[in-house]
Parts: structure tokens; sequence; C-alpha cells
């Protein structure tokens, strides 16, 4: 123990050190100094016995730093549990986004091609971890998810593509919200944001047209709930839908999401439509050519002078067109600029808000359509031509003028439009012998001078069509409607109940020989799978592929074999019935060059190996360059099908196709004895957007089984 009273032989420096440790607070009068330790006590910033210094001189103020340093951890750990108490807390109270449905219209569904925290583009603890892709073709009609307020908008950007270079240029749409959230619509297609900022929209309205702008690898729309209304920098929340809830990815979910439009002020019941817009819709439209749009109101305008007009959305931009009122019925015409897809719509003038029509179906009334450069035949089976004057054969002279009268008949569920309409007179295989007896000219099919461009019938109407020819040489013909398909002059189909699609005119003296009689039909064969019946359009061309070993269909629990014909094509299924009907080889070592493909071993070759031999071959291609992907099990559409055709058969001609969706050869010579001997129908007509069938990848694959030219 230090004393106050030791001695020294330097006294007075003893005490002037006494002195500045009593003024330090180290000693009392007694002596003592105060950091002394009792037995059994401890003191903040001491040493336990044992250590180091558990004994000893200790440095001026040690005590107090000591104790300061132990106050100072406990404001530390105070603090910290204040703040985890305090974001705890703002966590459990965080409020949740309300009532949002999938952001497109009610009834329809697309496929989710990246979902939340997808490894591509919506990483975990990124600003679009909890966001959506939608694989909406281009032109789609996008809808608010819920009701909100224009507070962003972007639409003067064109084009995308995955470089660097599109960083940044997409076109988006920014919606507020009650609930104090924001919705962010990206990837939108050039001026197709049909909304201002500051507009206030309904749940479920058309606001805008789905693109593939910015950095993208396709067409789709990129949808997320946020909590700022930047576009770029907007970090997203989790959300379920009210009509979906959480959809994962590679899922097809429906939307509920209902338009139900106001009415303007002052009336009290909205303007909509009898009809679905897209009910009356081509499938296709020629370029330049004005199609006249007209839609029925299911009441007359709540006002006489109500202003409705028509907005057209193409790879030009977004215009509209003033449509007329005539009672219900509304007219405006449609003009395609430039070829690809055409959406139109229609919307009425709310006070000083433009709205888009309701279709009559809880949807926007919108529709879209195929422009084209030329004029294609769109047959359809409820396409059906009836002679409208006698059945029984006529009698003319040659070269004598005759007119034909026929009732065309749209009994299918959908527009059909008829290219290039007119009459042909055919000769009958009697006529055609003699002439060849008797050393004649051929007897060769006679058309008529007039032709329609393009005649567009609704489902269920009855048009009737005239018109007339001259036929020079005598004998007897067969005269039927004909419109063009592929380059070529298709007779309609045949009525139903037996009645006749033509007119028999005997031209000249009846001298020929009536034709042998046919010989009896062969029976009918056996079909290889029982969901696949003889009387199933694409019947010809899955029979075709199943004989040669292509394609083998899938085993059911009762022992039966079925096609699924309907079903979806994959790229994976694509890839193996392309290299099947080529006949190239594949083996273990067919690697494919892609990230997400396992490569094949002996007892699997299915997909890898088939995938490598497509790559290699050139007929397939990536989704992305870097990583390379393939996504091999991602939906074909119907025009991606249709190129992988024309490319292939363009590379065996050694020339291009005429023209950008066509197919020069309507008709298939089976490689096996085996295989059917029936026509085959040109298929892939109507909406190229649509994901093809295994039926339609049939039919289109079997156009390349023809003999191929020596190369």
């Amino acid at each position: 123990m230090w004393s106050a009273t030791a001695t020294s032989s330097s006294s007075a420096s003893t005490s002037e050190r006494v002195r500045r440790r009593q003024r330090a607070g180290e000693w009392r009068p007694d002596g003592r100094r105060t950091d002394a330790r009792q037995p059994g006590e401890w003191r903040p910033g001491a040493r336990w016995p044992g250590s180091r210094q558990s004994c000893g001189h200790a440095l001026p103020g040690e005590d107090r730093l000591g104790q300061c340093r132990h106050a100072a951890t406990l404001v530390v750990l105070a603090l910290a549990f204040l703040w985890f108490g305090l974001a705890a807390g703002a966590a459990e109270a965080a409020p949740a986004p309300g009532a949002y449905h999938l952001p497109f219209p009610a009834g329809t569904s697309f496929i989710v091609s990246q979902g939340n925290g997808g490894p591509w583009s919506h990483p975990p603890r990124s600003s679009a971890e909890f966001a959506w892709d939608f694989a909406l073709p281009e032109g789609s009609p996008v809808s608010a998810s819920a009701s909100g307020r224009v507070v962003a908008i972007q639409k003067s950007f064109r084009g995308g593509g995955y470089t660097d270079y599109y960083e940044g240029r997409a076109n988006y749409l920014v919606l507020s919200h009650d609930d104090g959230f924001y919705s962010l619509y990206l990837h939108l297609a050039h001026q197709g944001v049909l909304v201002r900022e500051g507009d206030q929209v309904l749940a479920g309205q058309m606001i805008a047209l789905s693109g593939a702008t910015g950095k993208v690898t396709g067409p789709h729309l990129h949808f997320q709930v946020q909590e700022r209304p930047q576009a770029g920098n907007g970090r997203s929340v989790p959300l379920t839908f009210a009509d979906a809830g959480v959809p994962p990815y590679a899922t097809s979910p429906v939307s509920g999401n209902v338009y139900a439009p106001v009415a303007p002020a002052p009336h009290a019941v909205p303007p909509t439509l009898r009809f679905p817009l897209a009910r009356e819709a081509p499938a296709e439209l020629a370029l330049h050519q004005t199609l006249t749009v007209q839609a029925h109101l299911a009441t007359p305008p709540p006002d006489p002078g109500m202003r409705f007009r028509l907005g057209m959305n193409d790879a030009e931009g977004t215009r509209y067109e003033q449509a007329g009122v005539d009672g219900t019925v509304l007219e405006a015409a449609v003009r395609p600029q430039t070829e690809g897809r055409l959406t139109y719509w229609l919307e009425y003038l709310d006070d000083t808000t433009w709205r888009p029509l309701a279709g009559g179906d809880g949807r926007p009334a919108v529709a879209t359509c195929l422009t084209v450069p030329g004029a294609i035949f769109l047959a359809s089976p409820g396409l059906q031509a009836v002679p409208a004057g006698a059945a029984s054969p006529l009698h003319a002279d040659p070269g004598e003028s005759l007119s034909f009268t026929f009732t065309l008949v749209n009994l299918s569920d959908s527009r059909v439009n008829v290219r290039d309409l007119t009459l042909a007179a055919f000769p009958d295989e009697a006529a055609r012998h003699a002439a060849g007896s008797a050393g004649g000219p051929a007897v060769t099919p006679v058309f008529s001078p007039r032709k329609d461009r393009l005649v567009a019938l609704a489902p269920g109407v009855r048009f009737t069509w005239s018109g007339s020819l001259r036929i020079p040489h005598e004998g007897r013909f067969s005269v039927y409607p004909v419109a063009a398909r592929l380059g070529e002059l298709v007779p309609f189909p045949a009525a139903e109940l037996g009645l006749p699609n033509h007119l028999v005119v005997q031209v000249g003296d009846d001298t020929t020989e009536p034709p042998p009689p046919p010989p009896p039909p062969p029976p009918p064969p056996t079909p290889r799978f029982t969901d696949v019946m003889p009387d199933h359009p694409a019947y010809a061309a899955i029979e075709a592929l199943a004989a040669l070993g292509i394609v083998n269909g899938y085993l059911e629990a009762d022992g039966s074999s079925t096609f699924r014909p309907g079903q979806g094509l994959s790229r994976a299924q694509l890839a193996k019935m392309l290299v099947g009907t080529l006949g190239l080889e594949v083996s273990e070592r067919d690697l494919p060059p892609f990230l997400d493909v396992a490569p094949p071993y002996a007892d699997s070759l299915y997909p890898g190996a088939y995938i490598g031999v497509a790559a290699a071959r050139g007929l397939l291609l990536g989704v992305s360059l870097d990583p390379p992907r393939f996504a091999p099990w991602d939906p074909v559409l119907r025009r991606h099908l249709l190129l992988v055709v024309e490319r292939e058969s363009a590379r065996r001609e050694a020339v291009a196709p005429e023209e950008p969706g066509t197919i020069q050869s309507t008709t298939v010579e089976p490689r096996s004895a085996e295989s059917t001997a029936a026509p085959l129908a040109a298929p892939l007509t109507g909406d190229p957007w649509r994901q093809a069938t295994r039926a339609e990848a049939a039919e289109a694959l079997c156009l390349l089984l023809q003999p191929q030219a020596e190369e």
C-alpha cells in the first residue's frame, strides 16, 4: 500500500507529486489512493488480479478513462437496441400495396418469362427483385393494374436489343396510386403510351401498347410496384395480384383485370360496344389498303354530340382518326403505313379525357392484325360457297358471256379474309380427255377478268357475290368462286348439307363420252394416335412424320398413344422434330453450345444432342450471346416456326422466298410408302404472334419432306 507520508531524499518533489495527485482525485487526505481496491471489489478501468498490471502504479486518469469507455459502450448498446427496435417496428408497420391485377385485359393469358428474383434482370436485393416479365407480343394492349394518376411517361424511343447501347432507352409509363405506391410499365412500343401526364386512369383501362424497346432479348412487358416514381431507381416491393396471386416463372396466369368505364359527366351510363372489336377484325391487311371499321354500340350515345375516335399504332407510331356516328354505329378508317403488327382501338371523350371503349366482354375495344405487302388468301374450313342460281347444267355457245352469282357463307367463329376473289371455269375430265384425243389444244381453266382484292366476312355473315366470264372452248365446265392462296387460285370448299359449291356449264354440243367411274376409295387407315383422327386438319402431316419415326407421341396410363396436337410447342421439341425431318445424324458428340442445355449422354440424346445439331446447322439460334442461352422450354411463336421452314427452303433452292410469310409448296410427297399421300394445306394462317402447337409444327415441317435437289 502506498503512503502519503513516505519519505525520500527529495521530499519537496514528493510533496509536489502528492498535491498533484490530490488535485487529480487519486489521493485522499488520509493518504490512501482513491482507486485502492478492496478485497473482492472490481471497478471499471481496473485490471483483474493476475493480470500484468494487477498491482503497481496506475497512469494518471486511467480510472476516469475506463469509466468513459464503459459509459460509451452502454450508450452504443442502447442506441443499437433502439435502432433495431425501431427498424423492426417500421418493418411490421410498413404498408402493403393495395389490390393490383395483372397488367393486361381480362380473360387474356401470357407466359411469365421472368418472375421475382429472376437470374437475368431481377436478381435478389436489386431494385427489380419483385418485378415480373410477361411475354406480351408487340402491340398488345397494356391495362392499368389499379386505378391511379399518370406521373411519368417516355414514348419516343425506337427499337431494342441486348447491347449496352439500348441501356436506358426503353419507353415506360408510371402510375401513382392511392396506397402510396407506384406501378411501372416498361419496354412499351414506340409512341405506345396512350395517356398523358396528369390523366386519371381506371383499373383495366388500356393505357399503353407493349413493345420491345430498350435493353431486351425480345418483346415483353416488365411490370413492378415500387416505392418511388422514378422509372430506373424505384425499389420494387413484394406484391400479390388479386387475380393471380404470385405467378411463378413459365406459368400463364389468366387476367381478371376487368375494365369498367365511367359515364361521361353528367350522364349515368358509359358507352360500350355490343360485341368485342376483335370479333370483326381481319387477321391481316394489305399494305396501304384502307379498312373500314364498323362497331355497334350497345345503346345510343348518352349525348348526341359525344365524340369518338379510332387510334392506330404500328412501327411508325400512334395516330388517330375521327370516327363517325350514325345512331349506334361507329365507323372509321384504318390505314396501315408500314409492314408488321397493327393495333387499333376505339375511344370516347369523357369531359377532357379520352378513354377506351369497353368491348362488351370486360376488355377495352382493341383489335390487332398483320400488315403484309401482298395478298394471301386465308383458307378457312368454315368458309363455303353456294350457287345462287339454278343447279341444273347450263348451256352456252363458245365465247358467250355468262353471269354467275354465289353466296359466300362464313360458318367459323372468326373473321375470314378472301383475297383476289374471282370466278374460274375448270374443264371436266371428259372435256380434257376429248381435246387430247382429238389432237386439239389443251383445255385450261378460264378466269373472270374481275378480281376483288379483299372481301372480309364476319362470323355468320352471308355475302352475295356476282361475276361474269367467257368460255371460248367447247365442253363441259364447272364454275367455282376461287381466291388467291400462296400464288395459286384455290376453289372454295364444298358446302355442308350436301349442297353443291359450283355450277356446271355445257359449252357447245355435248358430244363427249362420260368418264369411267372412279375406283372405289381405299379403306381408311388406322390412326396411330387416339387423339388425331382422319378428320383432324393435321392428320396427314402427323401420320407422315410418325411413319418416318420423327414423332412418337405420348404413352398414356391406359396404354393408348396420343400426340396432343393442341399442346404448345417448345424450342427443345422444335429442335428434335426439325433434326428428324431433315434426316440429320445425332450422337453423344453433338454438344450444345449453350449454358442452359445439359450435354447428351448415351441413354438420352434429347434435348442436348438435337439442340447441338440444330445450332451447328444454323437452323436454330440462341436467345442471348453473353451468356450463351438457348431457353429450351420457352414457347415457339408461329412466326418463328414459319421463318425456320422458310430459311431451310431457301437454303435448298439457293434463292430467297418471294415474299415473307409464304411457302411456295402446299403439298407433301412423303419419303416413305407407309406415310399418307394426301395433300397438306398450308399451315400457320392467322395470328403469327401466337404460340405454335405441335400439330402446326407437324404441318409446317412436312413441307420439308419433299425430295431435295442434288447438291
